[in-house]
């Protein structure tokens, strides 16, 4: 055998330049009491029908799915994700909702099965014999008897038989609080038998009560921040929704909150989260007891479905029609009275005498130095998390960045890379006219007197400059300032015709 050529030459293969991190999803986030859902805890789903075999064909989640999932926009695009976390409104326990087990007969054939259970950090090995269970109600009174035998915590643990979108195994732990709830293989392990480890089986650990606060931050920690907006399936207080915003503006532009309302409270609630970024009130529509319509799921739906890698891919959020949507305000006096108070509602106006029903006008709450259109905040939502992802994926790609002028133009050109991709998509508009005030705001912000003509001309101004923290240890970092003009919508035309 020769001598092996690796001793002289050895070269090693690999990909390069793979990004290790994904885009932001711009999705729709609900929030759900519903107990099949686990608290503290989000999932995912491609359709609507994966949402109706989790939580039933006459559950809200699917209702709203379906109306979510059930938009196409104007350039023929639909979400492709939504999201769904737990929120524990009250004290609860833990809980396992199964799946299909196998047949009775394969079950009575089982005489020495087992797996472990842990709840609270507390673990128990079930071992159970089937063999003379005669129906269903009887393999769930022997796997009750045994898990209660383990004691302590597991003492009034329940067991039921129950149907829901078939026969299933429904486990309660009984006891309320913040217990976690997990099941492992035994070794002759019965968990896939019973239908409490397959691939729609729902486990799910207590909790104590959260506030409003409490779900959005356990929902990030458990679930990630992979979403653009969100709202709760729950009616909310006033103050509930008042404390949704204050969580949402803190966000500084991550998020926005969508909230449906009454008409009678829209004046209230406005006032109380007036100064508040990123929350968009939609006056909720009156079914006077004919299908639910949710009207503060069509702007979810339009973000969702903005791809912002194509050119020239925004949709506005006003004029916005939805097949099957009622409109909630059809008098001009009340749709005035909306607009000053920046309350959105799916509107009728007519045209030649032909009724046209659409979103309106798709705005937000906010102070004077918050983005106040819904399509520009959105924007920016997507601007900051696509910066974001860019520069982590050179710090992990990069072996070094130096705290030099090269290290400054490796990120420089980074955020340019993004700057060229939003001039494209269009949230970033050129030869757009500013206002005096603007360019004494672009020359204050930039320290620039010729700045503002680079925004006018070219979109945007860029800066970026090496700091030091002093602190221990001493770290260095690159400071950018990005100034852009962004895109506006035209929601009226307004015209003279003179006739010669």
């Amino acid at each position: 055998m020769p001598i092996d050529p690796r001793k002289f030459v050895d070269n090693t293969s690999r990909v390069g330049g793979v990004s290790p991190l994904q885009e932001k999803d711009l999705i729709l986030r609900m929030y759900t009491d519903n107990p099949r859902m686990p608290v503290k805890a989000a999932a995912t789903y491609q359709n609507a029908d994966e949402v109706k075999a989790q939580f039933g064909d006459t559950s809200e989640e699917y209702e709203r799915a379906d109306t979510y999932f059930d938009y196409v926009s104007k350039l023929y695009r639909s979400p492709s994700l939504l999201s769904i976390a737990g929120w524990a409104t009250a004290d609860t326990d833990a809980k396992i909702f199964g799946d299909l087990p196998v047949s009775l007969a394969d079950l009575q054939l089982i005489t020495n099965g087992d797996f472990t259970i842990t709840l609270g950090g507390v673990a128990g090995v079930v071992t159970v014999d089937f063999s003379g269970a005669n129906t269903f109600l009887d393999v769930a009174a022997i796997l009750q008897t045994q898990i209660q035998a383990l004691g302590g915590l597991f003492a009034t643990n329940t067991v039921t038989y129950n149907a829901f979108n078939g026969a299933a195994f429904l486990y309660n732990s009984v006891v309320t609080g913040d217990y976690t709830l997990t099941l492992s293989a035994g070794i002759n392990d019965i968990l896939i038998d019973i239908g409490w480890n397959n691939p729609n089986t729902i486990v799910s650990g207590g909790s104590l009560e959260q506030t409003v606060d409490e779900v959005l931050e356990s929902s990030l920690e458990n679930g990630g921040d992979n979403f653009a907006t969100f709202l709760f399936l729950p009616v909310l207080t006033n103050d509930q929704i008042v404390e949704a915003s204050d969580w949402n503006d803190a966000r500084n532009i991550e998020f926005i909150y969508h909230a449906a309302i009454e008409y009678a409270d829209a004046s209230t609630v406005a006032a109380l989260v007036t100064n508040n970024s990123g929350t968009a009130l939609t006056i909720k529509y009156d079914s006077l007891g004919d299908e639910p319509q949710y009207h503060e799921v069509l702007p979810c739906s339009v973000g969702a479905s903005i791809n912002y890698d194509k050119p020239n891919s925004l949709e506005g959020f006003m004029f916005q029609l939805y097949d099957g949507f009622d409109p909630s305000v059809t008098d001009t006096a009340i749709s005035t009275t909306l607009d000053k108070i920046r309350v959105n509602y799916y509107g009728q106006t007519q045209v030649n005498g032909v009724p046209l029903s659409f979103y309106q006008r798709g705005v937000l709450q906010g102070g004077s130095d918050a983005p106040l259109d819904m399509l520009t905040y959105f924007n920016e939502v997507w601007l900051k998390s696509k910066i974001k992802k860019e520069v982590f994926n050179i710090f992990i790609l990069k072996d070094l960045i130096p705290a030099s002028l090269d290290g400054a133009k490796i990120i420089e050109d980074v955020i340019i890379g993004v700057v060229d991709l939003a001039k494209s998509n269009g949230s970033i508009t050129l030869d757009k006219t500013l206002k005096d005030e603007q360019k004494n705001a672009i020359t204050m912000i930039t320290n620039d007197d010729s700045a503002w003509q680079q925004v006018q001309n070219n979109g945007y101004w860029l800066s970026v400059t090496i700091g030091e923290d002093t602190s221990i240890p001493v770290q260095y970092f690159v400071h950018y300032v990005l100034v852009y003009s962004k895109t506006n919508q035209i929601r009226k035309v307004t015209g003279d015709h003179t006739l010669i």
